[in-house]
């Protein structure tokens, strides 16, 4: 790992373990302190990166204060994902049910830790199950998911995502029927394929019933997610909005006190001046008088004389 790429992981923990408010302005500040070191590349990938939206935050603390859980979650779509692939080799998929089982009980236990997790962190678990359950599902199912989610910089919840993550059908699955040999298939009467082509599509269409309820759960989760994210993202624009008008007012009150003070100052200055005034009119008031009365002194003493 190069100098730069070192520097670009160190950033992006800092940043996807910190509260999404101070997001914004600690990415912007690491950009400007890597290109004002002349790290351009480094400093261009910090900035690409985007705030978390909360259910994306609370799921990246997730998986620092549970890694070992997320590991498995990742580990259960793995082996799901090979025993689906199994039957397309025509080999027996017979622990399908145990990692059906499996993948239940940790999404299970990651919801519940998540729940945990968000009254911790101050957001209300109310509302977000539903969009935190299908993003662990995604994560369980989509390999790139699962890795973001392991490093735990998610932007955003991900998507529900169609697939095995969905709940176990209740009673035997059909079989799916072997293709007979080549000397069976010449010898089979067109009354004979009729009924197994018949008895195959209605085992389609069993399979297609057990499984529409999950691929409506899925899409009502989906639809939750995306309500919610988008209900956040208005409630962060109306706070946007408010704190910006919180801010011209703050800034008009300033300003009119400003006023008040320079108004007040001035009329200050002007009483200042004239008691100035005041007080100068005054001493030569005093002066003038003194000045009279020492002319007026020699006359009372010549008087006096002469008498």
């Amino acid at each position: 790992m190069g100098e730069g790429s070192a520097l670009v992981e160190q950033a992006l923990e800092e940043l996807y373990s910190m509260a999404p408010r101070d997001f914004t302005k600690k990415r912007d500040a690491i950009a400007k302190e890597l290109k004002a070191q002349g790290n351009d590349e480094a400093a261009s990938a910090v900035r690409a990166r985007r705030k978390p939206m909360t259910i994306a935050w609370v799921l990246n603390q997730l998986a620092r204060r549970y890694p070992d859980d997320i590991a498995e979650l990742v580990d259960v779509g793995r082996e799901l994902a090979r025993e689906q692939r199994k039957p397309l080799r025509g080999e027996a998929s017979g622990s399908f049910r145990e990692s059906i089982e499996r993948q239940r009980k940790v999404v299970g236990g990651l919801t519940r830790q998540t729940a945990d997790l968000m009254k911790e962190l101050g957001v209300q678990p109310s509302g977000h199950l539903n969009a935190i359950a299908s993003a662990l599902q995604a994560a369980l199912v989509d390999p790139a998911i699962g890795a973001q989610l392991e490093e735990g910089r998610l932007e955003k919840a991900p998507e529900a995502v169609a697939g095995f993550a969905g709940p176990l059908p209740s009673g035997p699955r059909p079989k799916v029927p072997s293709p007979p040999p080549k000397k069976a298939r010449a010898d089979r009467s067109a009354a004979g394929a009729g009924p197994s082509r018949r008895a195959e599509a209605a085992a389609r269409k069993r399979e297609e019933a057990r499984e529409r309820p999950e691929r409506r759960a899925q899409a009502l989760a989906q639809k939750r997610a995306l309500a919610e994210e988008r209900a956040e993202r208005q409630a962060a624009e109306r706070a946007e909005k408010e704190a910006v008008a919180a801010v011209r007012a703050a800034e008009r009150e300033a300003e009119k006190r400003h006023k008040a003070a320079m108004e007040a100052e001035e009329q200050a200055r002007a009483a200042i001046e004239r008691a100035k005034e005041l007080t100068r009119a005054a001493e030569e008031s005093a002066q003038r008088v003194a000045d009279a009365k020492r002319q007026l002194a020699p006359r009372s003493e010549r008087h006096s004389g002469d008498s």
